[in-house]
């Protein structure tokens, strides 16, 4: 056995730690890493195995592989892993490595001002972090091994790590942040409290994008280097703008994933304030029909019963329930695996039988799909009307939205490599269909509510969930795909963007968005 090695990975819900041991040749190990020749086993906690097999998939395409002796829901999880594996993973302009070349750059400036850009606050970062005393090298090592994907050998990277952090120079450390994107780069300078000056969003009451920034826009997405796939609608003062990769039709519908939860959200509060529910439900104890409760495992049952969570705390995940996403997306993955038709989802309580049983104390925020679940199902039980009515009457409609659906519509676009994605159903914490225009529309409308003052305030004390800031927004995704929401009610701006990628995706392009066309020098 070799050397070994304690990494870090996360996706949005949380980080996971795992040990990667240097194997023989001769070795057989349940599940193992290829990089350059050598393999590694990994060893995490049954509860993160999944979590980190899934996470090195994305970040190291057709570098894991399983055994069929690992546990089955592991087993049948890789494989459906093992085909997302072959979808080519591209550095964005944003995110990747400042190796563009100068045609490239010529063509497409922002991402020469991203080049030039990152190189300031990563030596920045790199002197201030190299000259902090009593730095412990170990939670910043485990994180840029995790991000620095393209490295060949794990091993050959840790001996530089380690030489740079000894040596404190920055000319050996610089190199060791070529693959840390923008956004994972602020992370580490928040985290280190160092004091850099970073871009922000600073746009005036009355914006409006200009025709020249739609074109780089454009082109940025268009371009190979950037490797960007779906569909980007923009709103101003003026007008909406809606641009698509290469032969992808702009009205082409998309799984929202998460962002459905903000739906919830703004259901919750559109129907206190037209006095539909009263604020007072907010904040008593989550009511729910005994049908609903009857379908939650025994554990869940009695959180709700003897902890009694209120309607607010399930809002901003402070409920102390788990997610259902989980075995639901694996009992999808292992009907498809064997040849059987998917879980057939009607209604919201359907997707009741997959909740998890772990519970948690109240007031800590812990990201709760079947939190967000049981919001729709309550405020369906407060009013007597199915959920989906009450989204398309309070919400869908209002906003002017033509298509939304909670199964896949015709003419949508998932990722074909995934073979669960075209099979997600929506529900009360997310998962729906619609386009980009739509989505956007639907952040206008939203937008346009906060010129209600009792609204806002009611905003302001419940929507936490995708409000702060004077921003509403929020991301959705899977391994596969994801999506992007950011809507600034001051500014008339909404930014709505679809993928069926997950890296370069919708974060990336909002990020890019938000540098470059919403940022006044």
């Amino acid at each position: 056995m070799g050397n070994s090695f304690n990494i870090t990975v996360h996706d949005d819900r949380g980080h996971y730690q795992a040990e990667l041991v240097e194997l023989s040749p001769s070795a057989t190990p349940l599940a193992y890493l290829s990089f350059g020749g050598k393999r590694y086993s990994i060893n995490a906690r049954n509860a993160d195995l999944l979590k980190v097999l899934d996470i090195l998939n994305v970040l190291y395409p057709g570098a894991v592989t399983s055994s069929a002796a690992l546990p089955n829901r592991v087993s049948r999880a890789n494989a459906c892993l093992e085909s997302l594996s072959r979808q080519t993973t591209m550095a964005s302009g944003l995110g990747g490595s400042a190796t563009a070349s100068a045609s490239l750059d010529a063509t497409n400036p922002w991402l020469a001002s991203d080049k030039a850009y990152l190189a300031n606050i990563k030596q920045s970062f790199a002197e201030k972090y190299l000259a902090k005393k009593e730095a412990d090298p170990a939670p910043l090592k485990g994180f840029l091994i995790h991000a620095t994907h393209k490295q060949s050998d794990i091993a050959d990277f840790a001996r530089r790590f380690d030489e740079a952090f000894s040596t404190k120079d920055p000319k050996l450390f610089l190199p060791l942040l070529d693959h840390v994107s923008e956004y994972e780069l602020i992370e580490l300078i928040e985290a280190e409290r160092f004091d850099i000056p970073l871009r922000q969003n600073i746009f005036p009451n009355s914006f409006i994008f200009t025709q020249e920034s739609l074109r780089a826009l454009d082109s940025y997405i268009h371009d190979p280097k950037v490797g960007f796939s779906g569909v980007i609608t923009l709103q101003d003062t003026k007008g909406a703008y809606t641009l698509g990769s290469k032969d992808i039709d702009p009205a082409t519908p998309f799984a929202i994933h998460s962002i459905g939860k903000v739906f919830t959200g703004m259901l919750a509060l559109r129907l206190v304030r037209e006095e539909i529910i009263p604020e007072k439900a907010l904040n008593d104890p989550v009511q729910l029909s005994e049908d609903v409760l009857a379908a939650l495992p025994d554990a869940i049952r009695t959180h709700i019963k003897v902890n009694k969570p209120t309607l607010k705390q399930l809002m901003l995940h402070q409920g102390g329930l788990g997610d259902y996403l989980v075995n639901y997306s694996s009992d999808i993955t292992e009907a498809v695996l064997s040849g059987k038709s998917p879980p057939e989802m009607n209604r919201p309580e359907d997707f009741l039988r997959y909740a998890e049983a772990t519970t948690g104390p109240l007031g800590e925020e812990h990201y709760s799909n079947l939190g967000l679940l049981l919001v729709g199902l309550s405020l369906q039980h407060l009013t007597g009307t199915h959920f989906d009515t009450l989204l398309q009457d309070h919400i869908t409609k209002p906003a002017g939205m033509t298509c939304f659906t909670s199964k896949k519509p015709d003419g949508a676009r998932w990722n074909a490599l995934d073979p669960t994605a075209e099979h997600i159903c929506g529900s009360p914490a997310g998962g729906y269909w619609t386009t980009a225009t739509d989505l956007c529309r639907f952040g206008t409308w939203a937008s346009s509510q906060w010129a209600d003052p009792r609204f806002l305030a009611l905003v302001k004390e419940y929507g936490g969930e995708f409000y702060s800031k004077d921003e509403i927004s929020h991301s959705g995704g899977i391994t596969s795909a994801s999506a992007y929401l950011s809507a600034f009610p001051e500014h008339g701006v909404t930014i709505a963007i679809v993928s069926d990628k997950k890296h370069p995706g919708a974060k990336e392009m909002n990020d890019a968005i938000r540098s470059h066309m919403l940022h006044v020098d």
